[in-house]
């Protein structure tokens, strides 16, 4: 019990210190806000990430860039010896330690363990008695390597302790990432490595299309067939990336530019698609018009998975695994523009769990979080597939149901309500709070309004006594309509 009762305490403070990573604008911040979090909880010594700058052959240099320690004899972020160090990997032992780490694989030593040598005196020196690291890894590049130093206590670190603290090491990974990205810093190889590997150009007059060598055998081409016809290069680009293609071409020529930019998919010639970054230039003929487009085609497949990755990150709550608030704000917009094009309703609930602040007074914010997982993981099981779950914001969920008029939704309620009633969260009794809404029985111009009105409803719940199911009234809806 006491392991499990562990565990949940590293879950829980990894939770949350996702939460705060995904609100902070400040990535480093929310970096050392996950070290400290674990760093407590784990009661080692000393939380740190190391940056790899450089590796070779015979060295390696590395900075150490985040730190979290238990007390000041244990800090040694600042210290020289650690600032943008080098250290020969001429030691087997320890060039071991790193060839392992820029593989993707974690370590764990007990340095009294550890065969005599460099890399045992090197821990010592860092008064370690045990340590487990964790690379970092970026794009499918090592950046770096995230450790706990336990400096007072020989630990062995269990497998349950390893498979959570390895997700902390996948939220750096992300930070960096996602810093990249919003930073417009998006990492490609070194630009003699882009030009002239994946080139290609077509030729309007001739109504042809050349592609180099190396583009043809990232597209699995056996033949190295580098002319085919205008007609099955087009084939060949993604049915849904084809209209924007030839809509970015159109206004180019329309605003008088001759470059654009754009990420397209392209089948191989195994069937499979492929995610390509097209840098293109537009070639004029003598009377003006459009004569031919060129470019390069950048192989973005990795780039690409590590974005859809991070998009289910930025749109997932870390606690309960269901949707967020920016899950709900795109999916409720795309959900109503279905509605209205094929004229179906859509029902909508907002539920709040009564009375939550108490509960976490009195029993914790550990015992409120599994609550709060409990009740993500019914809901789940709960709704039916086409319904989309999501975590609305604190202790407040939404729900939105496709094909669903105001009548059905409220059944839907009302059945959620006295189950949730009837069972237990976490070991506890908790009950629910549920606004109700649907199209077209409550008109709504857009998400804004749609969710007033559920909003307006939960608050009519809330204020009726609380573990009820609640419509809008009309007229507050048609008031705030009026309003906007």
């Amino acid at each position: 019990m006491a392991i499990e009762r562990y565990n949940e305490k590293l879950m829980s403070a990894i939770s949350r210190a996702a939460e705060a990573m995904a609100a902070n604008t400040d990535w480093r911040a929310g970096i050392q806000h996950l070290l400290e979090e674990i760093g407590q909880v784990t009661g080692t010594s000393r939380a740190w990430i190391f940056q790899t700058i450089e590796m070779t052959e015979d060295h390696i240099v590395q900075d150490y860039v985040f730190e979290w320690a238990s007390a000041p004899r244990f800090v040694q972020l600042g210290l020289q010896r650690f600032h943008m160090f080098r250290m020969p990997l001429s030691a087997p032992c320890y060039r071991g330690v790193i060839q392992g780490r820029s593989m993707g694989q974690w370590q764990k030593m007990i340095v009294a363990d550890i065969p005599p040598g460099f890399l045992h005196e090197y821990l010592k020196s860092q008064l370690v008695r045990s340590i487990l690291t964790f690379p970092i890894m970026v794009n499918g590049t090592w950046w770096g390597t995230l450790g706990f130093d336990d400096c007072e206590r020989t630990h062995d670190w269990a497998a349950s302790e390893v498979d959570l603290l390895r997700t902390a090491s996948f939220l750096v990974a992300n930070a960096i990432l996602q810093n990249e990205l919003t930073a417009s810093q998006k990492r490609f190889d070194v630009i003699q490595e882009i030009t002239g590997s994946g080139a290609w150009e077509v030729d309007l007059d001739k109504k042809q299309s050349r592609l180099s060598n190396a583009l043809l055998r990232t597209l699995d081409n056996k033949q190295s067939v580098d002319v085919r016809g205008l007609l099955s290069l087009v084939r060949m680009i993604h049915p849904e990336d084809r209209k924007m293609l030839f809509q970015v071409i159109r206004d180019c020529i329309d605003d008088g530019r001759n470059d654009f930019r754009a990420d397209i998919r392209v089948q191989t010639d195994s069937g499979n698609y492929y995610w390509f970054d097209i840098m293109a230039q537009l070639s004029d003929g003598t009377n003006g018009s459009l004569m031919g487009v060129s470019g390069v085609a950048v192989d973005i497949r990795a780039r690409k998975k590590h974005e859809l990755f991070l998009n289910e990150i930025a749109k997932t709550d870390a606690l309960t695994g269901l949707g967020n608030r920016r899950f709900i704000d795109e999916t409720l917009k795309s959900e109503m523009d279905r509605a209205e094009r094929y004229s179906q309703p859509l029902g909508l609930m907002l539920a709040d769990i009564d009375f939550f602040k108490k509960l976490n007074d009195k029993y914790g914010h550990n015992q409120g979080d599994h609550v709060l997982r409990d009740l993500g993981e019914m809901f789940r099981v709960h709704f039916r597939d086409v319904d989309f779950t999501c975590r609305y914001g604190g202790e407040e969920f939404a729900f939105i149901l496709p094909a669903t008029g105001i009548e059905a939704t409220k059944e839907t309620a009302e059945r959620l309500r006295a189950h949730v009633e009837a069972s237990y969260f976490g070991g506890l009794p908790i009950t629910l709070s549920i606004g109700v809404t649907a199209l077209p029985a409550i008109p709504a111009d857009g998400p804004e309004m749609f969710l007033n009105a559920a909003d307006q409803a939960l608050y009519k719940a809330k204020r009726g006594g609380r573990n009820m199911v609640c419509t809008p009234d009309y007229n507050v809806v048609t008031d705030f309509k009026s309003a906007g």
